[in-house]
């Protein structure tokens, strides 16, 4: 019984400890199958979340593949957006695109939005609401509700009835080139975990924005560049300087203008082969100089001159102007230069210069003129002076000399031929009659004439001054010889001058000459001057004497009784410059002197006849 009891017992304990380990085992598969059906979620979960990367990815391809298709902003801006509407399927967007000459966003494309809303956000700065947070922060933003959202800067969305909003940053190299704006009517519909995919696709429309960008830009600068270039062959084809453009070392020829066959007269296609060609026609005295500048054309903008010789044989010169052509390193690629025919600048110049020359010479011929103007006028006034002060001294002296010829001639009948004096009566009246003749002398120089300005022909006036002279001749022995025959002319001459010259220097020749001598006077016309020549055949003037000879009171008659005062050749000298002539004189000692006088004939006043 007792052993009965026991294995009953035992048989309990084995049963309890079966059931406890059941249970255990229960619950560690309970415990497993919660396990799993987490894992199962998990694997739900991450299945899920692959998928939607999955499409994430196969959305960023598919947009990254269609914005990438084309270069044209417009096509790449309108593909973006409705691939991305489709992609995401939202109801509405905009994307704006940044102006650099304004600093502001504006609208490019647009897709189910109101012209309402266009109007209120025709653009936006950075900063500015919702898309210019976009813009500024460089990240894509989500709205849940714009309704209440204050950023909201557009009223006529909230009236559309447009609810979520998503700005996303059109990125490229960390810069913001635009913003896209998607809207949904559906509150939620853009959600945060949405960002990255935002992010990414803004990403990839940027990359292709700038493509297109840089691509227009390209085509305008090839556009710009081929209307620079035909507006260059435009201007080079008609301006008259020669344009052209060499290779940095001279070795190629780039380009050269029309006007180079003009002003070298040599055909410009020749220079294509021999690109050095143009320096066999510098002119041989500047070819030197011109090669030897070459080195200064890379340095700086260079200037310089030179000559030509043409095909024709005609020299030119040309001035040039060079310039090196650098790239965006500073580096010379090319030279260029403008070649510009300037032979008529250089002739007016020439001319110019020869002008000056000439004005220098004139200014310089009539300073000396008036310096010897003005040496005449203080010579005559001098003369004036004297003579006025001889006739003054002549007239002091005439009064009482008269007194002492009448008293003498008196005494002279009272004096017996028988008285031991008598011959001094004869000296005394010599004495006197010469000292009349020195007070009528110093009378003579000085006779104002207010006679008006009248025509004699030269013969009369010399026939008057011979016949006047002929007691002179007949005292000396002299004869005067007048040779007048090729020319007849009327003077304008005052009388009293013309004869007052002539009397001077022919009664000078007269006292010069030896008995038996001829005081020659040759009259002739050159152009309209008229020139008296007076020759004597006297002893001729000294050398000592002959740069005084026209100095008042200096004379070389001192030795004979009736010698002058030495101011007749002073006197005709200052008459003759007054006049606007001159006096010359050539003397050999022993064979005489020649005296030349010039004097201007006025040919409107004046009539010369060369018989």
């Amino acid at each position: 019984m007792i052993k009965a009891n026991y294995s009953a017992n035992v048989n309990m304990q084995n049963e309890d400890k079966a059931k406890e380990q059941l249970i255990e085992e229960l619950s560690e598969a309970r415990r497993r199958i919660a396990e799993l059906e987490a894992l199962e979620l998990d694997c739900r979960q991450t299945e899920e979340e692959l998928k939607q990367r999955k499409g994430e990815l196969n959305s960023l391809y598919v947009i990254a593949a269609t914005v990438s298709r084309s270069l044209n902003l417009e096509e790449v801006l309108d593909t973006a957006l409705d691939e991305v509407l489709a992609v995401l399927k939202a109801q509405g967007g905009i994307i704006y695109l940044f102006d650099e000459s304004r600093q502001a966003y504006f609208p490019s494309v647009h897709c189910g939005i109101s012209q309402d809303v266009l109007r209120e956000v025709t653009g936006f700065k950075a900063g500015e609401g919702l898309s210019g947070q976009v813009a500024k922060s460089g990240e894509a933003i989500v709205v849940s509700d714009i309704t209440s959202d204050p950023r909201n800067i557009s009223p006529s969305s909230i009236r559309d009835k447009w609810r979520s909003y998503a700005g996303v940053p059109i990125n490229s190299k960390g810069k913001v080139l635009g913003v896209m704006i998607l809207t949904s009517r559906q509150e939620n519909y853009f959600k945060p975990e949405n960002l990255g995919l935002l992010n990414h696709i803004g990403n990839h429309i940027g990359v292709a924005v700038e493509n297109a960008q840089a691509y227009e830009m390209t085509k305008r600068a090839e556009n710009d560049l081929r209307q620079s270039e035909q507006r260059f062959h435009q201007m080079a084809e008609v301006i008259p300087a020669i344009f052209w453009m060499y290779s940095a070392d001279f070795s190629r020829l780039i380009y050269v203008s029309p006007a180079y066959d003009k002003i070298f007269g040599y055909p410009r296609a020749r220079l294509y082969g021999k690109p050095d060609l143009w320096i066999n026609y510098v002119h041989p005295e500047d070819r030197d100089r011109v090669l030897s500048n070459r080195e200064k054309y890379h340095a700086e903008d260079y200037e310089m001159e030179y000559r030509i010789v043409q095909s024709n044989g005609s020299i030119r010169w040309i001035y040039a102007r060079i310039f090196p052509i650098r790239d965006e390193f500073e580096d010379i690629k090319s030279i260029a230069g403008l070649s510009e025919d300037i032979t008529e600048r250089k002739d007016a110049e020439e001319q110019i210069r020869r002008y000056n020359e000439e004005l220098e010479e004139i200014v310089e011929q009539r300073t000396a003129r008036i310096r010897e103007l003005e040496r005449q006028r203080t010579e005559i006034e001098k003369l004036v002076a004297t003579g006025r002060m001889a006739t003054r001294i002549a007239h002091e002296i005439n009064n009482p000399l008269a007194g002492i010829k009448n008293s003498f001639l008196l005494i002279k009948d009272a004096v017996p031929d028988k008285h031991p004096h008598y011959e001094y009566v004869s000296l005394i009246e010599k004495e006197i009659e010469r000292i009349a003749w020195i007070v009528r002398q110093m009378f003579d120089l000085y006779r104002p004439d207010q006679d008006p300005v009248r025509t004699s022909p030269v013969q009369e006036v010399i026939n008057d001054v011979t016949a006047l002279l002929d007691s002179s001749c007949r005292e000396y022995g002299v004869s005067i010889e007048v040779d007048s025959s090729h020319v007849s002319t009327d003077a304008t001459i005052q009388d009293a001058l013309l004869r007052q010259i002539l009397y001077n220097i022919i009664q000078n020749g007269i006292e010069a000459s030896s008995p038996g001598g001829v005081v020659a006077i040759a009259v002739d016309v050159v152009e309209y001057s008229l020139i008296i020549r007076i020759s004597d055949q006297g002893v001729g003037i000294p050398e000592e004497a002959r740069f005084r000879i026209f100095e008042p009171f200096f004379t070389t008659k001192s030795s004979l009784t009736n010698g002058g005062l030495g101011l007749g050749l002073s006197v005709s000298k200052s008459i003759i410059e007054a006049m606007g002539g001159s006096i010359d004189f050539e003397s050999s000692i022993g064979r005489g002197t020649t005296f030349t006088v010039t004097l201007p004939i006025e040919s409107e006043r004046s009539e010369v006849r060369n018989v």
